[in-house]
């Protein structure tokens, strides 16, 4: 009996070593019916180089998303994709900072299906004309950095604030409703972090959650709006306790939903009329 199994498993293994390798790395077509046993068949993921010259990661598990890697096209003319060919229906999750930075290939850059656009994405490259995201409701930092060759920007009705380095060297001109939009911005904690005179916020679904207080006033008035988003939210870190020492009262705002309890010596300090 023993030797019976023994014959059976030796047949199994020659059936599946002698199947061809194409079977297993043939890719996706996006098809449902091929998805029925993507995971059992495929391995988890897949890299390759579109058409047009854009590197990616395409992956089943534990979700099936895309990565863009790279741009290795030449140009001149790019379009960013809304998703890879043959991996229809799996999201681009992610895009890889600085994507075209130091590209002197590219000119006329769409960038209307692109969510994910960091700092410096095109920095000191050759564009000419860029289509900005119509969702997009920041303009990061250094974004065109250098682009000297800069002649049009077409902006989405999402734009709420642009970074002052976003078009630090070069030519090109802001229509004044976007320049009305350009402010100090810097990074803390992963958080990005808008300048707004005494004030930092960060921008909470469409209001403001309070960030940092860099005043010196000793009777602090928290404003119910700031940039002309409403304040409903506070992080904890507002005011340090070290800062809190000569403050004589916090009011706090009406509008505010949300807050992060504040760890401070004195807590009568806080005044609030809701």
């Amino acid at each position: 009996m023993k030797k019976f199994k023994r014959t059976i498993s030796f047949i199994t293994a020659l059936i599946i070593t002698a199947l061809p390798l194409s079977a297993e790395l043939s890719p996706l077509t996006g098809n449902s019916e091929d998805y029925v046993s993507v995971e059992s068949t495929y391995p988890s993921w897949f890299e390759g180089v579109t058409e047009d010259g854009f590197r990616y990661e395409a992956h089943t598990m534990p979700e099936r998303v895309s990565y863009i890697l790279s741009y290795e096209g030449t140009g001149p003319d790019v379009v960013f994709p809304q998703e890879i060919k043959g991996y229809e229906g799996f999201e681009i999750w992610r895009v890889a900072p600085r994507l075209f930075a130091d590209n002197q290939t590219i000119k006329n850059v769409d960038l209307s299906k692109c969510w994910d656009i960091s700092d410096g994405f095109l920095e000191n490259s050759s564009v000419e004309t860029v289509i900005l995201p119509k969702s997009l409701r920041y303009v990061p930092s250094d974004l065109f950095k250098n682009c000297k060759n800069l002649k049009h920007v077409e902006f989405g009705d999402s734009v709420e604030i642009i970074s002052e380095s976003a078009f630090e060297g070069t030519d090109y001109v802001l229509p004044d409703d976007m320049a009305a939009k350009v402010r100090n911005v810097y990074y803390d904690d992963g958080e990005l972090c808008v300048v707004m005179g005494d004030w930092a916020y960060t921008l909470w679904n469409q209001d403001a959650k309070m960030w940092k207080y860099n005043g010196n006033d000793t009777d602090i008035v928290i404003p119910e709006t700031i940039d002309n988003k409403t304040v409903t939210m506070i992080d904890r870190e507002t005011f340090m306790s070290d800062e809190l020492e000569t403050v004589n009262s916090i009011v706090l705002p009406k509008t505010l939903e949300r807050f992060e309890g504040l760890e401070l010596k004195n807590p009568e300090k806080l005044i609030y009329d809701f």
